[in-house]
């Protein structure tokens, strides 16, 4: 198969950035991309340094967004949050989305340069 000896290629090679890479798309199968460079030439130090510097986008987006959830928790509680607090809340969540999404788009533009010209074409077609 042609598609999987250059995506076996690749990872022999340039591993830990195509690991980096597809961590930080949002809403990658991660679990599915774990067996897949567990079948490929991908070794481990280049899977495992690629996961842990890619993983920070969705960890903090994770930990904000329970951060917040607690704190919408304690309003019946009594507990008060100025106006201030909860502008800095909306403004940090905003931003964490953005960045996510920009993040998620970088990264989708840098797999494009490991596509053969033939899948490019294949892509932007659909």
């Amino acid at each position: 198969k042609p598609r999987l000896s250059f995506i076996n290629q690749l990872l022999a090679t340039d591993g830990w950035q195509l690991v980096f890479a597809t961590r930080l798309i949002p809403f990658f199968p991660v679990k599915l991309s774990i067996f897949l460079f567990g079948l490929a030439k991908c070794q481990l130090k280049d899977f495992v340094g690629g996961t842990v510097c890619g993983m920070w986008r969705i960890t903090i987006f994770i930990v904000y967004g329970g951060s917040i959830t607690a704190d919408l928790s304690t309003l019946g509680a009594g507990a008060t949050k100025t106006n201030f607090e909860w502008g800095f809340y909306i403004f940090g969540f905003m931003m964490t989305i953005l960045a996510v999404i920009y993040v998620g788009h970088r990264a989708r533009q840098a797999l494009k340069k490991y596509l053969p010209d033939d899948e490019q074409q294949i892509s932007t077609n659909n």
